[in-house]
Parts: structure tokens; sequence; C-alpha cells
């Protein structure tokens, strides 16, 4: 799977990937291979938006809902990068997808949830 959305080359959060601080934690090794999956996310954009500091967080879920891993992550804005309630939406739906891929995890069927307008 290689996870580029569209609408995100608009944004600079690609280019700049590596200015988040992003944290991640898996909860269940004993498998590699699933049925269904399920990733969660969300993000947000306080106290302004746009640039405002940015939150985000994502979970990834066996069908039975069972948590496999999760993560979050921030970025403080500086007049460096833009922020926005749409870049911290589409950073934690990144991360969580690229948690997939960079662990190996392998699945049929892939459920994506979140409140995101995009």
């Amino acid at each position: 799977m290689k996870f580029i959305p569209e609408k995100t080359y608009r944004y600079s959060f690609l280019k700049n990937i590596d200015a988040f601080t992003q944290h991640s934690e898996r909860f269940d090794y004993s498998d590699k291979h699933y049925q269904k999956l399920i990733i969660r996310f969300d993000g947000a954009c306080l106290p302004t938006n746009p640039n405002g500091d940015m939150g985000y967080g994502w979970a990834i879920f066996k069908e039975d809902d069972d948590i496999i891993a999760h993560g979050w992550g921030y970025y403080l804005f500086n007049n460096e990068y833009e922020t926005s309630n749409n870049i911290a939406e589409w950073s934690a739906l990144y991360f969580g997808a690229k948690y997939l891929t960079d662990n190996n995890i392998l699945y049929k069927d892939l459920v994506i949830i979140g409140d995101s307008t995009l």
C-alpha cells in the first residue's frame, strides 16, 4: 500500500514531515495478517485555525474492537509551516496509514473513520 492522498500536496506538511513530533505504540503482536482493520483518526488546530498549534491522533483496531496500535503527534506553530485543522486531520490519517506500511501489517479490508469533511 502506498498512501499519498492527492489533496495533501497543496499543504506543506508532507514536504516537512520531519517537523512533526510523532509517537506510536503497538499493543497486539499476535499477527501481521488481518481480515479487517479500522483506522480511527482526529486532529485539531488551536487556539486559532489556521496558524495555531496542531495535535492529532490515530488508532488501529481489529474488527472485534481490540486495539492493535495507536499514535499521536503535534506541531507547535512558529510561522515556518502552515497549520490548520485540515492539515491536522490529514496528518492523523497519514501517520496511521504509514504505521501499517512501515510495520508490514497486511489486511484484506481497511475501514477509515474520522470526522474530517475533506
